[in-house]
């Protein structure tokens, strides 16, 4: 795959041949302009041909409508197949590395397993160079493809021989790993409960979809009848383009004309030829040896032991409490600080001043060694401790408060003590007034 440097006018292209489609689509467009030319040169028509031109150039327009579409549709099915093939192999390699990582995080710390630790790890460090090897293998034209790995010393003959002979080495080298990780869990080198294992064995899993999907890409091709259609209806366009610009224009001006379609239109379906099988060698294929490359670098850099080991880190409470801010150069940066004082600052009412918009202000000093505030008077004195004064205050407050509570459940029993005696009363009045209309037919009837 081709690198470019990046400029703000982007002039620097034009003269770019490396991975570039205009050479073989000026071997198309040269000799069509010349056609042109020679044909406006030595044919000369009349007037009466004016209305078959006519014609024929509605149904070329027409014609090259059609042409337009279908390598429009080409070109961006070719592109979706170039970018979701990077994509896959980018998502195969985080999920593998992920994996390796917990593998390697897993291990022992235990000294007297050190040796045994140490081992797994370089065969585990061996074993993911050849999973990715292969796996770049698998999706790529040839299967031989060499590739940079990690030397395989040290590991069974005749198990490499084995997996040399396997048609899914993939699948060999990733039932390895596996297998080697349930032995050394047993035998202590891998001291971690299943269900944390289980994490790790997830994204290997995650990861040889991921390949799978890619292996889509490189076994199915763009489909025959489309490839086959445009690649006619392009020579049919070539034949017809410099007849009918020598019927309509001049021969210069049908020259041209001719060079800029023909040369243009064929660049996009070189474009779509190139970019539909993404896992090539060619110049604008992915970069797969960079990928490999990287990929072993990333492996053996976790086998050192500053990488297995998190850093020291030497807590000051005054220094580390400012949170100053520097750039990831080491310059100054743009804001001096992030104290936590900041914070205290928009989460109390309280301080030992108030700044200008009414918010309460604390210096480093008002903050104690475990980050919170304290009073003027005593800066031993954490916030958190309560003053002989508020000490009084909230019992009475706490008497006041369970006393509206209690007020408030009184008055709740209250109303539905009313509602169920509402509900009992309405059946009672509808006996009663029942019994005085039967009462009053009774008189009536005497």
């Amino acid at each position: 795959m081709r690198d470019y440097p990046k400029s703000n006018w982007g002039f620097t292209l034009v003269w770019g041949l490396r991975a570039s489609v205009f050479p073989r689509a000026l071997c198309m467009a040269a000799p069509n302009a010349a056609v042109a030319f020679l044909l406006g040169h030595y044919m000369k028509f009349s007037p009466r041909d004016q209305e078959l031109a006519d014609n024929a150039f509605s149904v070329w327009a027409g014609f090259s409508s059609v042409l337009f579409f279908i390598l429009f549709f080409r070109s961006n099915v070719a592109y979706n197949r170039w970018w979701e093939g990077g994509t896959l192999l980018q998502q195969t390699r985080g999920e593998w590395f992920n994996a390796y990582s917990s593998l390697i995080a897993f291990t022992s710390p235990d000294p007297a397993k050190e040796g045994e630790v140490e081992a797994y790890q370089h065969m585990l460090a061996r074993l993911m160079s050849l999973l990715f090897c292969s796996a770049l293998q698998q999706v790529s034209p040839n299967r031989e493809r060499p590739f940079e790995i990690i030397d395989v010393e040290g590991l069974d003959p005749l198990s490499l021989k084995f997996l040399t002979d396997s048609n899914d080495r993939v699948e060999v080298i990733l039932q390895w790993i596996q297998r080697s990780t349930i032995l050394n869990m047993m035998n202590g080198v891998l001291p971690i409960p299943p269900p944390v294992m289980s994490r790790a064995f997830q994204e290997i899993s995650r990861g040889i979809v991921n390949l799978q999907n890619a292996r889509k890409i490189a076994d199915f091709p763009f489909p025959f009848p489309y490839a086959q259609t445009s690649m006619v209806m392009l020579l049919i366009h070539w034949f017809m383009c410099p007849l009918l610009a020598a019927m309509l224009l001049d021969r210069n001006l049908a020259a041209i004309t001719c060079f800029i379609l023909i040369f243009f239109l064929w660049c996009v379906n070189f474009i779509a030829l190139q970019l539909e099988s993404p896992f090539g060698a060619a110049d604008n294929d992915l970069p797969m040896e960079q990928m490999q490359i990287d990929w072993n670098k990333s492996v053996a850099t976790l086998l050192a032991k500053r990488a297995n080991q998190p850093p020291a880190f030497h807590y000051d409470v005054l220094q580390h409490r400012q949170l100053a801010l520097i750039m990831s150069d080491g310059k100054k940066g743009l804001r001096p600080r992030l104290t936590v004082g900041k914070y205290i600052r928009r989460s109390t009412k309280s301080g030992s001043g108030n700044s200008e918009d009414g918010e309460s202000v604390c210096s480093d000093a008002d903050i104690n060694s475990r980050g919170v505030l304290v009073s003027e008077s005593s800066s031993s004195a954490p916030l958190d401790e309560t003053t002989p004064k508020m000490q009084e205050e909230l019992p009475a407050a706490a008497e006041s408060k369970a006393g509206e509570t209690k007020a408030q459940e009184k008055k709740r029993e209250e109303k539905v003590q009313q509602a169920e005696i509402g509900l009992s009363a309405a059946p009672m009045a509808g006996a009663a007034a029942a019994c005085a209309a039967a009462a009053a037919t009774q008189d009536g009837a005497l």
